[in-house]
């Protein structure tokens, strides 16, 4: 519980200051400006692929030491997993260098004044996620020991103070190259703190290249083949959408395109940073032979899972565009509006899978979903470039979100079924029902709101949104909770904020 809430903290602390910051950054930049550092941060972010699913291992393997109390095998995946990701941070910043030289070429829509700067952006950047190879390790290495709650502590401090310096440069009349140094030196003081930290909680923790094995590297490296293939599929279904906007329209557009993807990026961050510490947890429950906790956990994380998805994404589509036209101005609402209808239609169905994919990855069965996610990937990228020719930016969303439909709805829940054992009528069931119950009278609320009494202002539309959600939340908690359940929630709940 501790760790949820201090993902959450992380995350409304992210998602608030990115509501003030958007508007903010979008105007003093202006939409191309603004357009093309995004088109940037996608993709210099694929360079995060070079890691290759070794964090996720190291994450893995750490939880299991712990849970086993092997200190020897702690060391020895902490340095294994610092000397890989070493090397491959050396072959990111070589990336970089080659991606800002071919930048006019992949994107010749950009304007030649804005080419020096952009190029140089994309090299800080780039020695910012070099850096951040090795590194990452530390908060890797906190959150396999489950103190996410110094991990997520941490992260706040660094965006606070990324919000600042970002006012102070953009203020000053500053650019993206600007942008860029921030973020380096930012994510710098942040490595360190990890480091810090690290060092402090597990004393017994040794930073020794001597220590890391071949056996270790063997044991990392079978586990992370089939995590990069997962990261590569989620980069390309979640993150290739600007990059094709980029190419086939223009970089104005991809901001049009961003407003509505970044409502649809904190969704999934808020489910993702709550089932994101079921992977250490099923990593313990499996090192222990406790086969019918991880199917407990199969199905409470999935029920929770949407009694957070179905209430904003029922927001999204039926107040979106509203939303939008208060937030970031009217001109923005039609097309960022119907974007986010489009991407919000799959997440019901994709969001509620997140904990099997967490689960899977805990107990190294993600080897299926790996490939299955890859497939997905192939059919979202063949049909956003498609459609976007034919349609513009609604073709790159309706490109992502179909074959999302499909692999979310039919063959992940099918297969994590199998792997534990668990019956998907029980599944169905104990997960889906009780939250869909809780959601209709919110269903009803905001659509009779937004239908009669259309919010005039931001204030007025959070007010209308936070009647429904009083509601929803006493149907929860009746609803998806037996006696027992919410007298044991409860006391946890207490304890958690107490702390």
């Amino acid at each position: 519980m501790r760790n949820v809430f201090s993902n959450w903290a992380a995350y409304f602390t992210s998602v608030l200051t990115s509501i003030f910051m958007t508007p903010f950054v979008v105007h003093r930049l202006g939409d191309e400006l603004y357009g093309l550092w995004v088109l940037i941060g996608q993709l210099t972010g694929y360079m995060g692929l070079l890691d290759f699913g070794v964090r996720g291992a190291v994450h893995r393997y750490i939880a299991r030491a712990r849970a086993l109390g092997d200190t020897g095998d702690l060391n020895r995946t902490f340095n294994t997993g610092l000397s890989i990701l070493s090397v491959i941070g050396l072959a990111a910043l070589a990336a970089s260098v080659v991606i800002a030289y071919f930048l006019p070429t992949l994107f010749p829509a950009i304007r030649p004044e804005l080419i020096s700067d952009a190029q140089l952006s994309v090299i800080i950047v780039g020695i910012n996620i070099a850096i951040g190879f090795p590194t990452n390790v530390f908060s890797g290495t906190l959150t396999g020991l489950q103190r996410y709650d110094i991990a997520n502590a941490n992260a706040i401090f660094s965006i606070l103070l990324r919000v600042g310096l970002t006012i102070i440069a953009l203020m000053a009349g500053y650019g993206i190259v600007t942008l860029a140094a921030v973020s380096l030196g930012v994510s710098l003081i942040n490595h360190a703190i990890a480091l810090y930290f690290c060092l402090r909680k597990r004393p017994d923790l040794r930073v020794d290249l001597v220590l890391r094995s071949r056996e270790t590297m063997r044991l990392i490296a079978n586990y992370s083949l089939y995590a990069f293939i997962l990261s590569l599929a989620v980069k390309l279904i979640f993150y290739a959408d600007s990059v094709i906007i980029g190419v086939i329209l223009s970089p104005a557009h991809v901001t049009l395109y961003a407003v509505g993807g970044m409502l649809i990026e904190y969704l999934r961050r808020l489910v993702n940073d709550m089932t994101s510490v079921f992977v250490p947890v099923a990593s313990e429950m499996e090192a222990r032979s406790e086969f019918s906790r991880l199917q407990r956990l199969m199905i409470l994380g999935t029920r929770f899972s949407l009694l957070i998805t179905l209430p904003i994404g029922i927001v999204f589509i039926l107040m979106g565009r509203s939303f939008i036209s208060l937030w970031m101005g009217e001109r923005y609402a039609e097309v960022a509006g119907t974007v986010l209808i489009i991407l919000t239609v799959p997440q019901f169905f994709a969001l509620a899978q997140c904990t099997s994919g967490a689960i899977l990855m805990g107990i190294s069965k993600h080897r299926f979903n790996a490939i299955s996610a890859l497939m997905e990937a192939a059919a979202n990228v063949t049909l956003s470039v498609i459609l976007a020719k034919r349609i513009g930016i609604y073709g790159v969303a309706l490109g992502t979100a179909i074959p999302l439909i499909i692999t979310q709805t039919l063959i992940l829940p099918t297969y994590t079924t199998r792997v534990l054992s668990l019956s998907m009528f029980r599944y169905l069931k104990e997960a889906y029902l009780p939250p869909v119950a809780a959601a209709i009278p919110f269903l009803a609320i905001v659509y009779w709101f937004e239908k009669y009494y259309t919010a005039g202002s931001l204030p007025v539309l959070l007010l209308q949104i936070t009647a429904a959600t009083a509601v929803y939340l006493g149907a929860a908690w009746l609803i998806c909770f037996s006696p027992g359940q919410r007298r044991r929630y409860a006391s946890k709940l207490l304890r958690a904020t107490t702390v």
